[in-house]
């Protein structure tokens, strides 16, 4: 009978800290300026500054967020 994995981690978290931000820190990191009217490239890939642009996040489940 095979033993399961154990879990062993490699540091452990002292301490967590939060901030709020503010109305205008909210809106700097949420709003992204929309500057190509093309969405797509010849290969179909998203064009930056428009619709589909990465840096809105992904738009598929299998997609990473950058």
């Amino acid at each position: 009978m095979e033993s399961s994995p154990t879990f062993s981690p490699s540091f452990w978290m002292s301490s967590v800290n939060f901030l709020s931000l503010s109305s205008e820190e909210v809106k700097r990191l949420s709003v992204k300026r929309l500057t190509n009217p093309t969405t797509f490239d010849g290969l179909l890939h998203p064009n930056n500054g428009g619709l589909y642009d990465q840096a809105l996040g992904p738009t598929e489940p299998h997609e990473l967020c950058l």
